[in-house]
């Protein structure tokens, strides 16, 4: 007897009959998979069927999965249950690409919640509300948002979109220019406050942020070259790995640290922009799989003028 692999559903009731053109019947064996016509089997007419499961080979497509978790309320601890058909993203809520790991996603947490308010460092949502400016160098034009005494550094997360070095004529600085996303409403609400709360004009809103290393020594040292690999830790930039912005690439998170400027110019308009600090590398985006090429080969022979 042929036996039915275990876990693999009947296909048809053990009793089912199925008419056939000729008028005979034919009584399909569940157990044996053997269709035999008219009574006793006769050679070559006995065969074995195989009957396929397709709902397993082919399940049915599913809804999205709800998404429940606890809360403490007033009345104690409750359940949220989300509905994802029709839910949009909150302010708070941390948007990244689907290919962002768990262990990505933990390690950007890391960075949007720190806290040391004996520091110089805040996550953009963390800036403090009141602040003050100073002149860092010795323009009375320029002046830097400042906290305790020190240049206020800004964190912001994002992902990365363009990514590149410029060299202006002239004598001028090279300048690093950075183009990313937002990865919450949140941290783009805060930019925007930060921004118009000493600017003339209100920042635009646009889909992506662009910041740029120091043009001038009003506005900082050189950092275009100040660009670290933290995809393992972010520590003090002695023991981080420097590395070129071109092995950055559009997709990959980063983390964008920089200072507030605000510039005036003779008839009193304020002009506020993040300038760049630094600029850290926290989780790669999966590349392409290399594909290995035939070296070309040397030039066998020789040319000469003569």
């Amino acid at each position: 007897m042929h036996e039915r692999p275990p876990g693999l559903p009947s296909a048809v009731n053990p009793s089912h009959q199925v008419a056939t053109s000729g008028g005979s019947r034919i009584k399909r064996d569940a157990a044996t998979q053997v269709d035999t016509t008219g009574g006793d089997p006769q050679p070559g007419i006995a065969k074995r069927v195989r009957f396929i499961d397709t709902a397993r080979i082919h399940p049915p497509p599913q809804g999205p999965q709800r998404v429940a978790f606890e809360v403490d309320t007033p009345t104690g601890r409750k359940v949220v249950h989300i509905d994802p058909t029709g839910y949009v993203a909150r302010p708070l809520d941390l948007v990244t690409d689907p290919w962002v790991p768990d262990e990505g996603s933990r390690y950007i947490r890391k960075f949007l919640t720190y806290s040391n308010d004996e520091g110089s460092w805040f996550p953009i949502h963390r800036v403090p509300a009141v602040g003050s400016w100073a002149v860092v160098d010795e323009n009375p034009a320029v002046m830097h948002r400042v906290h305790r005494g020190r240049p206020l550094l800004v964190w912001i997360v994002g992902i990365a979109q363009d990514i590149y070095l410029c060299s202006p004529r002239g004598n001028a600085l090279p300048m690093l220019h950075v183009t990313f996303e937002f990865l919450r409403d949140l941290d783009r609400a805060h930019a925007s406050s930060i921004h118009d709360e000493a600017a003339s004009q209100p920042l635009e809103r646009t889909a992506r942020f662009t910041v740029k290393s120091p043009g001038s020594e009003d506005e900082g040292p050189p950092t275009h070259d100040a660009v670290y690999d933290a995809r393992r830790r972010f520590v003090c930039r002695s023991e981080m790995k420097d590395i070129s912005p071109g092995r950055i690439l559009p997709g990959d998170i980063i983390l964008v640290e920089c200072t507030v400027v605000r510039t005036e110019d003779g008839t009193n308009v304020r002009t506020v922009s993040f300038v760049l600090n630094s600029l850290h590398w926290l989780v790669e985006k999966p590349r392409p799989v290399r594909v290995e090429t035939q070296r070309v080969v040397e030039f066998p022979d020789v040319i000469s003028l003569e």
